[in-house]
């Protein structure tokens, strides 16, 4: 990522929220690898009525979240769905992330 970029983006997010901590809230800034959603995250017309889902499955990420919201662990929620792996929870939870930035996510139809 460009120096500028990330300036930024540390810039905004501090103006946004003041409590804003680089090393808890943006690993990304950090040189750590961010979580790519968009690779395992897909809405198809012809799929659970257009809702965001996991790609290649009928599993929506709604679903992934409402099982955390009720205090599920990862772990059981694989268990539930076994055409899920670690990574799609993680772009699960990445997409409502994005979401939750208060601007348009535009996704690619299938």
């Amino acid at each position: 990522m460009d120096v500028l970029l990330k300036k930024i983006i540390v810039s905004t997010r501090k103006r946004v929220n003041p409590a804003y901590s680089e090393t808890t809230i943006a690993p990304e800034i950090k040189g750590e690898k961010n979580m790519n959603w968009r690779e395992r995250i897909s809405v198809n017309p012809a799929v659970c009525h257009g809702k965001a889902c996991v790609t290649g499955t009928r599993v929506l990420v709604s679903t992934i979240l409402d099982n955390f919201a009720d205090d599920c662990k990862e772990d059981e929620i694989l268990r539930q769905y076994p055409s899920l792996k670690h990574d799609d929870i993680r772009a699960a939870i990445a997409y409502g992330a994005e979401l939750t930035r208060e601007r348009m996510v535009y996704l690619d139809a299938a």
